[in-house]
């Protein structure tokens, strides 16, 4: 019922009817970019940004082999401590890598970071981690190059790994050969990370446009899982690179 002048209500007719549903919903049938998903909130993210760029991180490089072997041990020592039922059941060790360094994260050395939020007690965390290493490693085997000069070539992806775990060990294991840069529990801004970015539920990954500082999706697993050819390219046209049949599974 529509509220007309002099405050007397009368009922819409079919035809008024029908322009009020299509307007409802042409937006879910003709533009991808305006269907009502959770990243459509652009968050800015230049203070996050802040908290990590020139700050000493751990890095550990792309060895697929390493990562596949933590990832098993990893997953091995969930089994067993669900057996158990005992957090406290003892893990079988890794020993150090020579891939893992500390150095500066630099921003600026890619188009786009994304923060990784997961844990090494979670399965779907590991069972994601190594589909997202193998994602970035093909998307930077191009390189984003915004200028003639070769040696201003930029990668098209860095990862900041965070993860629910107060184990360093752990933390190093899971990101073990994957090419991430990942962050110490001591890290002193990981709260305020968190809080500005909303993180809900694990494992989840942020695309950050580091030229503006936007927040260009929180559905980034969603599309690096069922979209991997097309993800970047939708992420530089400000897009979520959702298909649209996940994205329609998802809010009905």
């Amino acid at each position: 019922m529509s509220l007309k002048e002099g405050n007397s209500l009368t009922t819409p007719t079919n035809d008024e009817q029908n322009t009020q549903t299509e307007n409802q919903f042409s937006p879910l049938m003709n533009n991808e970019s305006t269907i009502p998903t959770k990243s459509k909130y652009k968050r800015n993210a230049r203070g996050v940004l802040a908290m990590v760029s020139g700050k000493p991180v751990n890095f550990s490089s792309y060895d697929e082999t390493e990562n596949a072997k933590s990832n098993a041990i990893l997953s091995k020592n969930v089994r067993r401590r669900r057996r158990r039922r005992d957090n406290n059941a003892p893990s079988e060790e890794l020993g150090l890598h020579a891939s893992e360094v500390t150095k500066n994260f630099n921003h600026e050395a890619s188009e786009f970071t994304l923060f990784y939020f997961g844990a090494p007690y979670c399965p779907h965390s590991l069972q994601f981690t190594p589909v997202l290493a193998n994602f970035m490693h093909d998307a930077n085997s191009v390189k984003s190059v915004d200028s003639s000069d070769a040696d201003d070539a930029t990668a098209t992806l860095q990862c900041i790994c965070i993860l629910d775990s107060t184990s360093d060990t752990n933390n190093a294991k899971f990101c073990r050969g994957c090419g991430f840069h990942f962050l110490q529990s001591d890290f002193e801004d990981v709260g305020s990370i968190r809080a500005i970015l909303s993180i809900s539920m694990i494992p989840t990954v942020f695309v950050v446009n580091n030229k503006t500082g936007r927040v260009i999706t929180d559905w980034a697993r969603t599309a690096i899982e069922f979209n991997a050819e097309g993800a970047v390219e939708a992420w530089r046209a400000g897009k979520d690179g959702v298909p649209i049949s996940r994205k329609v599974c998802t809010i009905s």
